[in-house]
């Protein structure tokens, strides 16, 4: 009896999960940094499409996909990086991003999508826009 219920625990934990962000609040979360924050490696975050005033780092491997590259946008208010991806030395992370605006980096130095320690990624379908003093990506 014991050995089941562990059983039945250890088949619920399931990764992969697909996790919602709507800024209405139909989703799992209003926010996307909510929804990474919350993410285990290797889960999807979908986002529909709003705009999202906010500054995202990840350090995990994950997916963010957007609605729509046109009606998906995520900006970042002219501070910083808009999407921050890192991992560490040794611990390189994997990223897809796809279908978003990524918009209003801020600040020299400070890109709209920046990356470090990320290996075998793919950004794609995505408009990068108004980098203040600084690159796209």
């Amino acid at each position: 009896m014991i050995m089941m219920g562990f059983l039945l625990i250890e088949n619920c934990i399931a990764s992969g999960n697909t996790i919602y962000v709507d800024a209405s609040g139909g989703g799992d979360y209003t926010t996307i940094q909510a929804a990474i924050d919350a993410a285990n490696s290797g889960d999807t975050i979908y986002v529909y499409a709003n705009t999202y005033n906010e500054n995202v780092e990840i350090n995990k491997n994950l997916t963010l996909t957007g609605q729509n590259k046109d009606t998906t946008i995520i900006d970042g208010g002219k501070s910083g990086h808009v999407v921050y991806v890192f991992g560490s030395l040794g611990t390189n992370i994997e990223i897809q991003i796809s279908a978003f605006t990524i918009r209003n980096a801020g600040g020299l130095g400070y890109d709209c999508i920046a990356l470090s320690y990320v290996n075998n990624s793919n950004i794609n379908n995505n408009k990068i826009m108004n980098s203040d003093e600084s690159d796209g990506i």
